[in-house]
C-alpha cells in the first residue's frame, strides 16, 4: 500500500521562483503558443525531481480563466508524490484578442495546447517540454478537472476538432455535471431539491425542483425556483444569475429553470432563451458530452467525491457525481469512484465499474475529516491510473 502524506490545501507545496525556468525547487513558468496566440503556463514537479513521473494537466474550477502564477489555494496534486503537473490560463490578452468565451471552444483549445505540451508534442517558448526540463514521462499524459474544471476536461476530450495527444486518464473532483448544478440553482442547502428525483437523458442530468413556479429577484438579474409563490426571489430561495453567455451577452440558466420562467409568465429579458440555454450547456456539460468523449477519447476515469460536497453540501445523494459516474459507466468506460485502497491511506474503497445508480446510490465517499487532503486524493488517482496503465490492469 502506498500511503500519501496529507498536507493542508492552503499551503503551497512548491514555493519560490518568479523567472521563467529559474524557479528553485519545483516550478517553472513558461509561455505556450497555440493557434489563438500565447498563454502563460506553470510546470510543477516534486522537489526530488520529476524523473519517470506522469504528467497531468490541471483545469481549474468555477469559471476561473487565470491561474498562473499558481497560488497556495489553487487545486493541485500533492508534490510529495511522483507526479508532474501543468497549469495553463484559459484566456489572456495575447489569446483570442483577450476574449474569454466562458469555457467554450477557445478554452478547450487552451487545454488541448497544454495537453500537447505535457505529452511533449509541443514546446514552450524556451524550446523545451516537461520531459526536457524534469525528465518526466512522455507516454503518460492525464487530465484533471477540479469542480467545474471537470466539465471543461470532458468537453475537451469530446471535441473532434482538437488535435489531442493520447490521454491516459481523466480525474475529476466533485464536478457539477449539469447546468443546474454549475449554477447552484437548487441551492447549496438543497431547499429546492428533492433527493432521488434526478434522471439521466439526452440532455444530461435533469433534476426537478420542488415547485413548478419561478421568479426573478427585485433587480431582475437573478432567477429562482419560487418556493413560496410570492412572485419574487428572497431567502431561503436560491438565486442563480446563470453563467454569462459570450454569444448573446445574456445569462444562461439551466433549460429547466428557464422553461419554468416562461411557464410562470416572467419577462426574463436578461436571460438566454430556452433554446440558447440548451446550446450553451451542450458544449459545457460533461453529462451531455460523455458519449462524444467515449467516441473521441475513451479514457478511464476516477471521480473523486467526499461525504459533503465542497459547494453543493445540501445535495446529500450527490446527483452530479453519481450521474456523471453512471454516464461514464453506460458509455462502456472504465470508471471508479475515488482512488483504491492500494493508493491511499483509506481502508475502504469502491470496486471499479460498480453499479451505484443515480436515484439511490450507495457508493463509498471519502470522509471530510481524518483522511487525505484534496491534493493527496489527486495524486492517488493519478498514481492509480498510471499503475493500471503500466500493468494493463483494467
Amino acid at each position: 500500500m502506498i500511503l500519501l502524506l496529507a498536507c493542508t490545501d492552503d499551503v503551497d507545496p512548491c514555493p519560490g521562483g518568479e523567472l521563467i525556468g529559474q524557479a528553485p525547487g519545483c516550478r517553472a513558468r513558461v509561455k505556450l503558443e497555440g493557434t489563438l496566440g500565447s498563454l502563460p503556463a506553470e510546470l510543477r514537479w516534486p522537489e526530488t525531481g520529476g524523473d519517470e513521473a506522469p504528467v497531468a494537466v490541471f483545469v481549474p474550477g468555477s469559471f476561473q480563466a487565470s491561474v498562473v502564477p499558481v497560488g497556495a489555494g489553487t487545486p493541485q496534486a500533492d508534490l510529495s508524490q511522483p507526479v508532474v503537473t501543468v497549469h495553463v490560463d484559459l484566456a489572456g490578452d495575447a489569446w483570442a484578442e483577450g476574449l474569454d468565451d466562458r469555457r467554450g471552444a477557445m478554452a478547450r483549445e487552451a487545454v488541448a495546447m497544454a495537453l500537447r505540451y505535457a505529452a511533449c508534442e509541443a514546446e514552450d517558448s524556451e524550446g523545451l517540454c516537461p520531459a526536457d526540463r524534469v525528465g518526466s514521462r512522455r507516454d503518460i499524459t492525464m487530465l484533471v478537472g477540479h469542480s467545474n474544471g471537470g466539465n471543461l476536461a470532458v468537453a475537451t476530450l469530446a471535441d473532434p476538432s482538437l488535435d489531442l495527444p493520447a490521454v491516459a486518464g481523466l480525474v475529476s473532483f466533485e464536478t457539477p455535471a449539469g447546468a443546474s448544478f454549475v449554477n447552484v440553482e437548487h441551492g447549496a442547502n438543497g431547499t429546492a431539491y428533492r433527493e432521488g428525483s434526478c434522471a439521466l437523458g439526452d440532455g444530461g442530468i435533469d433534476c426537478p425542483f420542488t415547485t413548478t413556479e419561478a421568479a426573478l429577484d427585485a433587480e431582475g438579474e437573478k432567477a429562482c425556483a419560487d418556493l413560496d409563490g410570492d412572485g419574487t426571489c428572497a431567502p431561503p430561495e436560491a438565486t442563480a444569475g446563470g453563467s454569462a453567455d459570450p454569444v448573446t451577452g445574456l445569462h444562461a440558466l439551466s433549460p429547466r429553470l428557464r422553461t419554468m420562467l416562461d411557464d410562470s409568465g416572467v419577462d426574463a429579458l436578461g436571460f438566454d432563451s430556452v433554446d440558447d440555454a440548451r446550446d450553451y450547456w451542450a458544449e459545457r456539460d460533461a453529462a451531455q458530452l460523455v458519449p462524444a468523449m467515449a467516441l473521441e477519447h475513451p479514457v478511464p476515469a476516477i471521480l473523486i467525491a467526499t461525504e459533503e460536497d465542497h459547494v453543493l453540501e445540501g445535495l446529500h445523494d450527490h446527483p452530479h457525481v453519481y450521474g456523471l459516474y453512471e454516464r461514464l459507466r453506460a458509455a462502456g468506460l472504465w470508471v471508479r469512484l475515488n482512488p483504491g485502497a492500494d493508493w491511499t491511506a483509506f481502508e475502504e474503497e469502491n470496486e471499479p465499474g460498480a453499479a451505484f445508480g443515480l436515484s439511490n446510490p450507495a457508493g463509498w465517499l471519502t470522509p471530510e475529516e481524518g483522511g487525505e487532503s484534496m491534493q493527496g486524493l489527486f495524486a492517488a488517482a493519478l498514481r492509480e491510473l498510471t499503475d493500471r496503465t503500466d500493468g494493463d490492469s483494467w
